[in-house]
């Protein structure tokens, strides 16, 4: 059994080194690192990571898609029937990525919540937190549960200050979506919730560097 989820971890980090080569997960301005350390909030799903065979890597999981819109770019981001079609598509990825250890069979898709402040103002101000506050708020408000749920996907129109076109926690649940609704970005984002984070990939960034600047 061991073996089995060493090996489902390997098809894992596949999956997310397609998207990153696939350039799927790239914003405008080429951003790579698409995550986020989890705050005070999520380590107790970090630590649960460090266990060989953690309950929070296995075993069939439950997502909430939360879709945002805003007054000043109304209207649902992406339509539920699409959402259905790509989840279930992401669903059959996870399972055979981890060979069949992990898997999303109960995605529950929102109504469209909107958020109480413009997507300018979260884009000038780089409030993706808020933003993710906002939409659990509205959807807690909406009567979901949201603490039952594995992870929470936000989707919404692109932002255009926000640099990403997806975003996710490292090892706890939580993926933004920022236009970008397709199979990769998603699979990808979710791999990150797993604990993956990008292979083979060194960014220098000082000069001094004996390998120069570059990337």
């Amino acid at each position: 059994m061991k073996s089995r989820r060493w090996l489902g971890r390997i098809g894992m980090a596949a999956a997310i080194w397609m998207g990153s080569a696939l350039g799927l997960v790239r914003g405008a301005a080429g951003q790579v690192n698409d995550w986020l350390l989890p705050g005070p909030n999520e380590v107790a799903a970090v630590e649960q990571l460090e266990t060989a065979g953690s309950s929070w890597t296995t075993g069939d999981k439950s997502l909430l898609y939360i879709r945002v819109d805003f007054s000043d770019m109304p209207g649902d981001p992406v339509s539920q029937a699409t959402v259905t079609s790509n989840m279930a598509q992401v669903n059959a990825n996870l399972s055979h990525y981890s060979y069949g250890l992990m898997t999303l069979p109960d995605v529950t898709v929102s109504e469209t919540f909107r958020m109480p402040q413009t997507a300018a103002w979260y884009g000038e101000n780089n409030e993706r937190g808020r933003l993710r506050t906002d939409a659990l708020a509205a959807a807690s408000a909406a009567g979901y549960n949201t603490d039952d749920y594995w992870s929470h996907i936000f989707a919404f129109d692109r932002i255009d200050d926000f640099s990403w076109a997806g975003l996710a926690f490292i090892g706890a649940g939580g993926v933004w979506l920022n236009g970008a609704f397709n199979v990769g970005v998603i699979t990808h984002e979710l791999g990150h919730n797993l604990g993956a984070r990008h292979s083979s990939f060194w960014d220098t960034t000082d000069p001094a560097d004996i390998i120069g600047p570059g990337k």
